[in-house]
């Protein structure tokens, strides 16, 4: 019985990232975002604007030796805002559109 309640707790320790194809462990930094966008989806469905990609979380090439996000003081950059192209930290409130990041206050000044 205890093997088979130690067997059970593993299946929890991935989840699979449907963007890359592929499973990762639930307590890294892209297996609680799977979570969060799995979440996202069952409340507002899956066009809706506050999902974020994963492939952030990748190395882009096994050449490159930097990591595939920057992480400093104010944050992870999340990309170049679509207006004014200074970086948009997680740490901001931004605003995500057809895949492109802005700072709240660029894009409500747009509009």
């Amino acid at each position: 019985m205890a093997q088979s309640l130690e067997m059970r707790e593993e299946i929890f320790e991935r989840i699979y990232d449907p963007e890359m194809g592929q499973n990762v462990p639930i307590n890294t930094a892209v297996g609680k975002q799977i979570i969060k966008n799995y979440l996202e989806c069952l409340k507002n469905g899956p066009e809706s604007e506050n999902i974020v990609s994963t492939k952030m979380f990748y190395k882009k090439s096994s050449k490159s030796k930097k990591p595939a996000t920057q992480s400093g003081a104010k944050g992870t950059v999340r990309g170049k805002c679509g207006l004014c192209n200074k970086s948009v930290y997680s740490t901001e409130e931004r605003v995500k559109l057809a895949g492109t990041y802005f700072h709240e206050i660029c894009y409500k000044e747009r509009n």
